[in-house]
């Protein structure tokens, strides 16, 4: 087990993510982020130092970016095959659900994924296998370093108080955060080692979201700084 994949479990260890007997479902949008996330956890649950645990794919299609969006779906579907892993997906119209609530597409997109995940959970979690009446389920998200160094910086633009200023932790309700204590230039030096392609949505290069305005301008200007 290579230094990134045990780094991963011992923090997952040190803040109790993954109780023995869950179902962890990684939400894979097939970038490199989630693409590791995904690859990691699928190492620690055939590792004997890890809880057992069952692990499970879902992808959310927001409805966006035509044929790309479509290629990103079979992408991660691709990879669940090839991991034996069920696989979840949902078709969200994002845009149409942006236009009726008059909101941003960033926030339409967040809460289409939030109502899916409930669902999901929800669903799982009446499996009732291993003797349990109820499934433990955790859906681990591919949250890093540098998303928490935006959040923050994002929270304190706004005037937040001392609870927005400590960011997001690593474990929020049945949410989960891996990747937390990992920078994403690691976890794309990861992927690149093993010669593994992740997909890449152009969208995230541009700065018309101020997530990516801080992301493309405002910390690579401070850290220059």
């Amino acid at each position: 087990m290579d230094e990134l994949i045990s780094r991963t479990g011992r923090f997952i260890k040190m803040n109790h993510m993954i109780p023995s007997g869950s179902i962890v479902v990684a939400a894979v949008s097939g970038g490199a982020d989630s693409l590791a996330l995904l690859l990691i956890l699928d190492e620690l649950r055939s590792s004997s130092s890890a809880e057992p645990f069952e692990l499970a794919v879902a992808h959310v299609h927001h409805g966006l970016r035509g044929a790309a969006a479509d290629e990103d779906m079979a992408f991660v579907r691709n990879w669940s095959k090839r991991l034996g892993l069920p696989f979840y997906s949902i078709m969200a119209d994002v845009a149409g659900r942006a236009g009726q609530e008059r909101i941003g597409l960033e926030l339409a997109g967040r809460q289409a994924r939030q109502e899916f995940f409930a669902d999901l959970t929800s669903r799982l979690a009446q499996t009732g296998q291993l003797g349990c009446p109820e499934r433990i389920v955790r859906i681990a998200l591919a949250h890093h370093r540098d998303d928490q160094a935006e959040t923050l910086l994002l929270h304190l633009g706004r005037g937040s108080g001392l609870d927005g200023l400590t960011g997001m932790g690593p474990v929020t309700g049945n949410l989960i955060r891996p990747l937390l204590d990992v920078s994403r230039l690691e976890i794309e030096r990861w992927l690149a080692v093993r010669q593994i392609a992740w997909r890449r949505d152009a969208s995230n290069e541009e700065t018309f979201t101020m997530r990516n305005r801080l992301r493309h301008q405002v910390l690579p200007a401070w850290k220059q700084a």
